[in-house]
């Protein structure tokens, strides 16, 4: 085997490797892979095996699931409506006692399985527009997505897939891999491991990213975000409470604001700061250690 042809198979089996990787990576963020479950799915599974009304006064709602999507959406009615489609309704069960409804998809045959049309089973559940109690979703993998429900207090916690919901009174949500959306809410705590994380208007918000960016339209109240690498922007700050913005290697970039007093530092960027007032009642301070802030108030 001579020197080039050696150096030309080092270099074919590097870039073999290289792609494999990423493939791999792409694999483990996406909402339908599992470790030991490969699951390429095309679009959403629309085979309704099980389908239950429960009229009973909640005052909370548990949904456990190893592998499905789970979606809370608005009845018609003041009824609750628990749906499941997927190929079967094996390892389902639903509890109705002492005010709490009880949902759970334990899929005891998740592992070892492989196949390109296997769709992701799905959990829909109906509560009434004017619930007013807590829903907590926990899924190993598998998206979780709701409607609005502005007097529900939510928590949610998910090993691999994206959240994306609407108008809560408070809000609990991490993944490991997945993004975070949130429409409105008065209290949020908020974490990802690998995802970008956007909030739309938020009076008390705390935000924690590994890789990801962070994104806030609005906050009337206090903000302590932060991210190990990604950027930080927040469009408008109305603060009552001393804050917080920082990212290890990220820019930072803040809007509009109230009369605040901004403690910024960087490593390696530029500082711009258009209005700053030392006498202000509250103190953000914004870091970050590679990367520019700006804060156009």
């Amino acid at each position: 085997m001579n020197k080039g042809f050696k150096i030309a198979l080092i270099i074919f089996l590097s870039f073999l490797f290289l792609a494999f990787s990423c493939a791999f990576v792409v694999m483990l963020s996406s909402d339908k892979f599992s470790l030991f479950s490969f699951n390429f799915d095309i679009g959403e599974n629309q085979n309704l095996v099980f389908e239950k009304e429960y009229k009973n006064d909640y005052s909370k709602i548990n949904v456990k699931s190893t592998y499905a999507d789970v979606k809370f959406l608005k009845s018609e009615d003041s009824d609750f409506i628990v749906k499941l489609y997927a190929d079967d309704d094996n390892d389902f069960s639903v509890v109705d006692e002492k005010g709490i409804l009880e949902i759970n998809f334990e899929r005891k045959n998740n592992d070892f399985h492989f196949g390109f049309n296997n769709k992701c089973p799905r959990i829909e559940v109906y509560v009434p527009s004017d619930f007013a109690g807590v829903i907590d979703g926990e899924a190993n993998v598998g998206d979780f997505s709701s409607e609005s429900f502005p007097n529900v207090n939510l928590k949610v916690k998910l090993t691999t897939g994206d959240i994306k919901v609407g108008t809560f009174n408070e809000i609990e949500a991490s993944t490991n891999t997945g993004d975070i959306k949130i429409q409105n809410s008065n209290k949020v705590n908020v974490s990802s491991s690998v995802g970008d994380i956007k909030i739309n208007n938020v009076k008390f918000a705390d935000v924690n990213n590994k890789t990801g960016d962070i994104k806030v339209v609005s906050v009337d109240g206090y903000i302590n975000a932060s991210t190990n690498t990604g950027d930080i922007s927040v469009d408008n700050m109305n603060i009552t409470k001393d804050s917080s913005l920082g990212s290890n290697t990220g820019d930072i970039k803040v809007g509009s604001t109230n009369e605040l007093y901004f403690d910024a530092k960087t490593n390696v960027g530029d500082v711009k700061i258009n209005n700053n007032f030392r006498d202000a009642k509250c103190i953000v301070k914004v870091k970050t250690n590679i990367g520019d802030i700006k804060i156009n108030n």
